[in-house]
């Protein structure tokens, strides 16, 4: 089976080959791939855990057939009807996958769903065996949050477990059967879609029921097929009515949308939909993945872009402060807009809202400067409005701020046409066409690279860059054009020498002033009369 890793950043695909691949769960960076063990005696599975770009970085065989799957930022959690398998395949202290096996704390364990988990169990596919009991209420459904996760059985009953440390801390009843379990983002809630598609929400936090571990709320809605929760706030989550998009503030929904894709994501008050029907009738004929995604804005991020732009920004303000709307991604509006408008009170309020404290100190950098056009163009900077700060730097007259800018950016392009508008002097210009030629040597183009060198004179690149391409007259050429005793003309004579250039490489040693090396490399070379007359 072809598996299409896609990286919408940079609109690049990697395409992986796995027989029979069963399923695929994936977690932030991280993916794992499950396939059916080959050729084995006993049924198994492989576990395949492989980075962004389908980079294989572990792998583990079980012999637990993996029927719910879920996985969060530290670990995945399978389950067949009777057995809950786990494997810790990073640390919460560090990224590194290699650093997790060296302290061992990428530990797997299985356990029988009647049983207790024992912390101190290790399972080995090859000697584990399941354990002999009866089990009349199969599992029906799991469920992963940041510090736990939760498993569901026929009977309604839910049992929530701790992570990383496997403990049973609390026994639910749900009153349905529970198909699709999903957990919230602080494992405060979770919801549960039964086997009529009717969804309803479980509070964990709610002490109203007299059992103390929480409430199956009353509230429900039918023929749910998906949901996601946001991963930023814990009482927001977007499901999928039939064909409408729904998104939900403590259980009570916006606008619904149609939308004909599948729920993959839900953060910054923006659900994603994928459009996998589009995608899997031709995934190889895809041009570009992004065209692939549509994303619905929630209505508080609708209501605050409208107002910032219908009323005073204090309104604004005032609306996004409220306790039901306070939203990182909304006080970043709020940013934008005082910073366009030079209201540097709000905006400040607002950086310490979102904890930018980078941002802080810019509002300090451009309330002491002398002119509002300069303030406009640093806050276009800011917000990567590059042109825009550019046309304000010029308007005042200011090439040589919009040099400037530009040449911090790495725009070598756009600095060679400002300075052939008369902006720097010489020397910039031969800086702008070193960098060119660099950024065309990285990428092996070397016919752009020596022309490039050629134009900012740095002989020794441009030396390189026609030995890369073998040629060997325009790189001869080049030694007329360096000053005698230059370090470049030694380094081209050894070039010249290791491709058997005798004359060229002699030329080089003399223009140098090293005889010594010339006879050498005549000597080297069997070139013997020009090896003695270099001796006379």
């Amino acid at each position: 089976m072809c598996i299409i890793f896609w990286d919408s950043s940079i609109n690049e695909k990697h395409v992986r080959y796995m027989r029979r691949l069963q399923r695929i769960v994936a977690f932030d960076e991280y993916c794992i791939l499950i396939s059916k063990v080959e050729d084995s005696a006993v049924d198994q599975w492989m576990l395949v855990l492989s980075n962004a770009v389908g980079c294989p970085l572990d792998q583990k065989i079980i012999n637990i057939e993996p029927k719910f799957v879920t996985m969060n930022k530290t670990h995945l959690i399978l389950a067949n009807e009777e057995v809950v398998y786990y494997w810790q395949y990073r640390t919460t202290k560090t990224a590194s996958i290699e650093a997790s096996k060296k302290t061992k704390s990428g530990k797997e364990n299985a356990f029988h769903i009647e049983e207790l988990p024992k912390a101190d169990a290790i399972y080995d596919a090859d000697n584990w065996l399941k354990p002999d009991i009866p089990c009349g209420d199969i599992i029906s459904a799991i469920s992963a949050g940041p510090d736990s996760f939760i498993v569901g059985r026929m009977s309604g009953q839910v049992l929530k477990f701790s992570l990383p440390y496997l403990q049973l801390e609390q026994k639910l009843n749900l009153r349905c059967r529970p198909q699709q379990l999903k957990m919230n983002c602080d494992s405060t809630k979770f919801s549960i879609i039964d086997i009529n598609g009717v969804l309803s929400f479980y509070d964990l936090m709610d002490k109203t029921d007299p059992s103390g571990v929480g409430n199956h709320l009353a509230a429900e809605r039918k023929e749910v097929w998906s949901l996601v929760w946001s991963t930023d706030n814990p009482s927001l989550c977007a499901l999928m009515e039939k064909n409408r998009l729904f998104v939900l503030r403590d259980f009570e929904p916006d606008e619904p949308v149609l939308s004909a894709g599948y729920l993959c994501d839900f953060s910054d008050l923006e659900a994603r939909s994928v459009l996998l029907d589009d995608i899997l009738k031709d995934p190889e004929e895809i041009k570009n993945i992004k065209d692939m995604f549509v994303d619905y804005e929630t209505k508080s991020l609708r209501d605050t872009r409208n107002l910032l732009t219908t009323v005073s920004l204090k309104d604004a303000v005032d609306f996004v402060e409220q306790k039901e709307n306070s939203h990182k991604r909304l006080w970043e509006l709020i940013t934008e807009a005082s910073m366009d408008k030079l209201n540097f009170n709000i905006a400040e309020r607002a950086f310490v809202k979102i904890e930018d404290y980078y941002g802080v100190q810019m509002i300090n950098k451009i309330q002491g400067m002398d002119e509002k056009a300069k303030q406009k163009a640093e806050v276009a900077c800011y917000f990567k409005r590059y042109d825009e700060a550019e046309e304000i730097f010029k308007t005042i007259n200011r090439k040589d701020l919009a040099l400037d800018l530009r040449m911090r950016l790495g725009d070598w392009p756009r600095v060679v046409q400002l300075l052939e508008q008369g902006a720097g002097n010489d020397e910039m210009l031969k800086k702008a066409y070193k960098n060119l030629g660099d950024y065309q040597a990285e990428r092996q183009r070397w016919a752009k690279a020596a022309k490039y060198f050629n134009l900012a004179q740095d002989f020794e690149s441009l030396a390189n860059a026609y030995y890369k391409m073998e040629d060997f007259t325009n790189m001869e050429n080049v030694i007329a054009s360096l000053p005698e005793q230059s370090p470049t003309l030694d380094m081209m004579g050894d070039m010249f020498q290791s491709m058997g250039l005798c004359e060229a490489a002699v030329k080089s040693f003399l223009k140098f002033g090293d005889t010594k090396k010339a006879i050498d490399c005549c000597v080297l070379l069997n070139q013997w009369n020009q090896a003695v007359e270099l001796a006379e």
